[in-house]
């Protein structure tokens, strides 16, 4: 008995690790599956099952799909020049590393960086193509809000896989 309890309070703090890996924009998705693997694996796959760890699997595949064509499709709906999906998706990725640690407050810095970071290399790769700064903004403000919409359904898709495992580990006989 204190062997299970120990297991669901281990997998319950590896679940809110992976919850805060995915707003940081890490891959807390893929760290969720991980965990429920290593529960059911102890448990002999007879605790979440096959079914509910491709579930699982499914929605991190999803998820991570989401998250990284979602700035790029933004790109897409504002008829940008070539390069500006690549831009948003490389600025974001490098806004997240430079302004993490520059800005201290805790996931603050990662998200704020992902947006500025998205937003400003899609606006000089416009700038550059077209010579006029409005088309950077309105291409470079496209891509912003892509990023932040694949971020809310990664976050959205974590929570939804935390509840898929504890659900069918609650309702498992």
């Amino acid at each position: 008995m204190g062997w299970d309890i120990l297991g669901w309070v281990l997998l319950s703090l590896g679940l809110l690790v992976g919850l805060l890996l995915t707003v940081l924009q890490l891959p807390g998705t893929w760290f969720i599956l991980l965990c429920a693997i290593i529960y059911d694996w102890v448990h002999g796959f007879h605790s979440i099952g096959v079914t509910g760890l491709v579930i699982i699997g499914g929605l991190a595949a999803v998820a991570e799909v989401m998250e990284l064509l979602a700035a790029v499709l933004g790109v897409q709906r504002a008829k940008p020049s070539p390069g500006a999906g690549w831009a948003a998706l490389l600025g974001g990725f490098g806004g997240m590393l430079l302004c993490t640690p520059l800005i201290p407050i805790p996931v603050v810095g990662t998200i704020v960086g992902g947006m500025i970071g998205c937003f400003a290399a899609v606006w000089l790769v416009e700038y550059r193509h077209h010579g006029q700064a409005n088309q950077g903004v309105k291409v470079g403000w496209a891509a912003m809000v892509g990023r932040l919409y694949g971020l809310l359904a990664k976050i959205l898709a974590a929570l939804l896989m935390t509840g898929v495992t504890i659900t069918v580990l609650v309702t498992h006989k």
